[in-house]
């Protein structure tokens, strides 16, 4: 699979943390979301540190081969994080058919 563009995003005019996105072919996206607060990371260095923290994540089997369900609090499966400026909230879309 070959890598066919990388993005940084500065989030909430710098306060709100950085995404970086690297587009597949067949348009897949790989998206690491980094908070604001967290050490040594910056725009001019985000993409070389993100891709140390998947390598990180990588050679020590961190990543889980499926997802599993997250505790069910009100009726519904919680199997997809909710975050605020997601992909999916980018690009209009939501869980309530809105």
């Amino acid at each position: 699979m070959k890598i066919t563009g990388t993005d940084v995003i500065v989030e909430g005019r710098g306060t709100g943390g950085l995404t970086v996105e690297y587009v597949l072919e067949g348009g897949f996206v790989v998206s690491v979301k980094v908070p604001a607060d967290a050490e040594g990371y910056t725009r001019t260095n985000a993409v070389r540190e993100v891709k140390r923290l998947l390598e990180r994540l990588v050679q020590t089997g961190a990543l889980p081969k499926e997802m599993v369900d997250g505790e069910n609090q009100d009726g519904q499966a919680s199997t997809m994080a909710a975050s605020p400026n997601s992909p999916r909230d980018r690009a209009g879309r939501s869980d309530q058919g809105e």
